[in-house]
């Protein structure tokens, strides 16, 4: 299972929900997500990070690909 940036924080925080014209989605719409496993149907320059402890790493989805950052 993987959920994105915004609703892990909207679940997790104390406080009021994010307003949806913050930087989590930015202009093109792409989504940060936090899980073990590559996200189903992320958008190009959506961010994943991995939450594998093998891995625990930043990847980006570039051309249908993701790509890991360092």
């Amino acid at each position: 299972m993987s959920i994105s940036y915004r609703e892990f924080l909207n679940q997790n925080a104390l406080r009021e929900p994010l307003p949806e014209t913050d930087a989590v989605t930015g202009t093109s719409g792409s989504e940060f997500y936090i899980s073990a496993f590559p996200p189903d149907g992320a958008q190009e320059g959506s961010l994943w990070f991995n939450i594998n402890t093998d891995d625990s790493r930043l990847y980006v989805r570039y051309d249908n690909n993701w790509i890991g950052i360092r």
